[in-house]
């Protein structure tokens, strides 16, 4: 028989047995659709991620830290002895450390990261509404998507803020809001509150890794920083973060070259990427949490295809005696009853997948006016090798379960075969 006879004739001994059929093939799709929905939310926040890295522009630089001061196992208690700076179990970086990074042999530049603790922010015309915020200091040559403006420089002073801080300040539009000011308030060490006005530059999209806090500008953070500190030199010139800048073209063995030697020296480095790893795990964790549910439901499908296909072996016992009489060869009878297997697959994984995908772009439709408004580009994304992989893979798994009824088919002596009732 040709490959496609065999392929049809497969085909429609699996028409016999609808019923059976239907809930084999069950298993398959539970499986697929699975596997398939678990690809799509992988792929989809990794082309988000990357989408995000590759537009921030900060591949190059190296947000350092002190390493960890304090054991918080409580296993190694250490002395003290007055010099130290810590801060939530972390040291505080001062003008020497900022000297030292400098000097690391590949480090071009190192900027310094204001730690500011704002009180409230408000917009001038309506200064009644007050609202809690974050400040995190904007370094030029980030970049980030805007709804609005532009995006800031060293000697500006001012602020790039959020979508909904936009609405909450009372602008109409995020292009109402460029242009606009607001106040921002802090207290120094002395409970002396101040109010400083600031420039709004720009609003930005949301975004996973930027989460929602306001942006200043390097000299309006200086300045904020200053009267924060009250001229206190142990309080302005030390903070907990300083990044470091690698050239454009340094390669990954030069950046770990880097990183090695700020280990030595006594601190902490990471890259943008890393720093974000957390989320990249919870992720990774998520889909083996599914894959596994997959890989449970086809590995129940496997033992329902083996039941299945020993089953039509015994009931189709005489029809296989009838066709290998004349001469069917023991190649061919397996080939038909694997096929079938694979055909169980095949059906299944399509059907999975065809679900999968139908439900995912309905999901990114209505999750695009709704959850994930405020992160555009965040959706669930269908590979297309990926799809084929995931077929090609079960309908395997469905050969592989279908082998051992497809080889007891194959030895089936004929005349025996004929004989049985």
């Amino acid at each position: 028989m040709r490959t496609l006879d065999i392929i049809k004739t497969a085909n429609g001994n699996l028409r016999k047995n609808k019923l059976r059929t239907f809930l084999t093939i069950i298993a398959v799709f539970i499986g697929s659709f699975t596997l398939t929905f678990t690809n799509a939310v992988g792929s989809g926040f990794q082309a988000y991620f990357d989408s995000l890295f590759s537009s921030v522009g900060f591949e190059n630089n190296l947000f350092v830290t002190k390493n960890l001061s304090f054991d918080f196992t409580g296993t190694n208690i250490k002395e003290y002895d007055g010099s130290s700076k810590d801060q939530f179990g972390f040291s505080r970086l001062d003008l020497t450390d900022l000297a030292k990074i400098g000097s690391v042999e590949g480090v071009t530049e190192v900027r310094r990261d204001y730690s500011l603790a704002p009180e409230y922010v408000s917009n001038i015309k309506d200064s009644d509404k007050k609202y809690q915020l974050s400040l995190s200091s904007y370094q030029e040559g980030l970049e980030m998507k805007l709804s609005a403006g532009r995006l800031m420089k060293s000697e500006d002073f001012g602020v790039i803020i959020t979508g909904p801080y936009s609405e909450a300040l009372g602008f109409s539009s995020p292009e109402d809001a460029i242009g606009k000011e607001i106040q921002i308030a802090l207290k120094n060490p002395f409970g002396e509150l101040r109010e400083f006005n600031v420039d709004v530059f720009g609003v930005r999209e949301s975004a996973l890794i930027e989460g929602g806090a306001i942006q200043i500008s390097e000299n309006a953070a200086k300045t904020l920083n200053s009267f924060q500190s009250a001229g206190i030199s142990e309080l302005e010139d030390s903070f907990l973060v300083v990044t470091a800048s690698i050239s454009s073209g340094a390669s990954e063995s030069q950046k770990n070259a880097v990183k090695a030697k700020l280990k030595e020296l006594g601190y902490d480095a990471k890259t943008l990427e890393e720093q974000v790893g957390s989320v990249a795990t919870i992720i990774d964790a998520f889909k083996i949490g599914l894959n596994a549910f997959g890989g449970i439901a086809l590995l129940a499908a496997s033992f329902g295809i083996v039941n299945t296909l020993f089953m039509a072996v015994r009931e189709r016992t005489r029809e296989i005696g009838l066709a290998k009489a004349p001469g069917m060869s023991r190649g061919t009878v397996f080939a038909l009853f694997s096929i079938e297997a694979a055909l169980i697959g095949f059906w299944g994984s399509v059907v999975g997948i065809g679900v999968a995908w139908g439900l995912g772009s309905w999901f990114n439709s209505v999750a695009s006016e709704g959850i994930l408004k405020d992160y555009p580009g965040l959706e669930l994304a269908f590979n297309l090798p990926a799809l084929i992989s995931i077929v090609a893979l079960i309908m395997l798994i469905a050969f592989l379960a279908g082998a051992l009824p497809a080889r007891r088919a194959a030895r089936l002596n004929p005349i025996d075969a004929l004989r049985y009732e």
